[in-house]
């Protein structure tokens, strides 16, 4: 049961943007290093350079679902049926679907929740002394609120986003999404049929390629129907080592039961099952992220 969570966990969004930390302790301080600085021609003496330190905590926290199922139920309805009705849904709960809800309001909160380098995540700059200020929280031309974009609007909204990416620079000024060629775009429900449109299609309404088909990018579609984003859609990098989340994990879902033979059945004549787990989801690399609002 454990091995379908992970195999269903992997198979998500979930895996492409959290990057999986366990931890035996409460609180862990993870360490953000710097860049390396850039080659240099060689004159002289070699000249070292201090590599940016910093650090920031990250909390887990409990969390538990449990059911009480009459032993009545037990002895009179399918045993196979009781198991896919409560028992494989607590497991589920307990793994990706709990992981992807606290990704989903850590997502829905970064314009206003500090990441590693004191800014928010996401944010309109992103400062550095090499670098200037950066964002990774743009807009583009759409629909408003309430409101679908159209095919054609995704795909200029996707083009800028990527455009925006591929121009991010470390904390030492050099490029580092230079090498990106495949992006997860994460949308809300409504947005599903333009945006599937968008990055699918080989040509647009008017007959003319596809922009996004033609410049050898790689897209994966995320739709996210815990997303309460109206006007919003975010793009992430898919293959610089640098996720944007992080799941922090002190304890992995464990499965208890109060059962057959147990004080609970023969006091209540019923049986509990619970599932618990220790963990939280916390910002990791803001480089690899972008939101971008229609207006």
């Amino acid at each position: 049961m454990f091995r379908a969570m992970q195999e269903d966990k992997n198979a998500s969004w979930v895996d492409a943007i959290i990057d999986d930390r366990s931890s035996d302790q409460i609180t862990e301080t993870y360490v953000d290093l710097g860049a390396p600085p850039p080659m240099r021609e060689w004159i002289g003496r070699r000249a070292p350079k201090t590599i940016r330190n910093e650090s920031f905590p990250i909390t887990a926290k409990k969390y538990e679902t449990s059911v009480v199922i009459p032993r009545d139920d037990l002895v009179l309805v399918n045993s196979d049926l009781i198991r896919r009705k409560y028992i494989q849904p607590l497991m589920a709960r307990a793994g990706s679907q709990h992981i992807k809800k606290l990704a989903t309001t850590a997502l829905i909160d970064a314009e206003a929740a500090l990441c590693f380098d004191g800014q928010y995540f996401f944010d309109t700059d992103h400062v550095s002394a090499a670098s200037g200020s950066q964002s990774n929280d743009t807009t583009a031309t759409g629909a408003g609120s309430g409101a679908t974009p159209t095919a054609l609007e995704a795909t200029t909204a996707i083009m800028k986003v990527i455009q925006l990416m591929l121009a991010f620079k470390d904390d030492q000024g050099e490029i580092c999404n230079d090498e990106q060629d495949t992006f997860l775009v994460m949308i809300p429900l409504p947005y599903m049929e333009p945006f599937n449109v968008a990055l699918n299609a080989n040509l647009t309404s008017g007959g003319q390629s596809n922009t996004l088909k033609v410049q050898g990018l790689n897209f994966q579609l995320a739709v996210n129907p815990r997303l309460t984003w109206t006007t919003k859609f975010a793009v992430f990098a898919q293959n610089n080592g640098a996720k944007p989340l992080i799941h922090q994990f002190v304890e992995a879902p464990r499965f208890s039961a109060k059962a057959e033979g147990s004080d609970f059945e023969h006091d209540e004549d019923a049986h509990e099952y619970g599932v618990s787990v220790w963990r939280t989801v916390g910002y990791g690399a803001w480089s690899s992220a972008c939101l971008c609002t229609l207006s």
